[in-house]
């Protein structure tokens, strides 16, 4: 039994040393972007730039829990409770934010017809 374990142990081990990869410097990463950058045809400060306008149209769990609560689980247009989504009362693509006065429930149907009208 104890034999069997310390096999284990070692095979388990072993997979770890052949696979292992330790993380990249700043200065690899750097020169990756820079390679995927090149390859997009983009510059690397544009890269970057796309990358936080990602990460920042991002909804925290957290903020969308409160907002749906907020609004009981309906569409805040026509009260249904299928397929809800988080709607940007001010467009983010025209300059929204994600703050709670800025989001609402919608269901799907209702937040098509919206889109970008503001």
């Amino acid at each position: 039994m104890l034999a069997g374990a310390i096999v284990l142990s070692l095979a388990l081990l072993l997979i770890v040393l052949i696979f292992y990869q330790p993380p990249k410097t700043n200065d690899a990463l750097e020169a990756d972007d820079r390679l995927l950058a090149h390859k997009k045809g983009i510059s690397y400060d544009q890269l970057i730039e796309q990358r936080a306008k990602k990460k920042a149209r991002a909804i925290p769990k957290a903020l969308r829990k409160q907002v749906f609560s907020r609004d009981r689980y309906q569409c805040q247009q026509c009260e249904t409770t299928t397929h809800l989504t988080l709607d940007h009362i001010f467009p983010f693509s025209k300059g929204g934010t994600n703050t709670i006065d800025n989001l609402r429930v919608l269901c799907l149907r209702c937040n098509q017809k919206k889109a970008n009208r503001y």
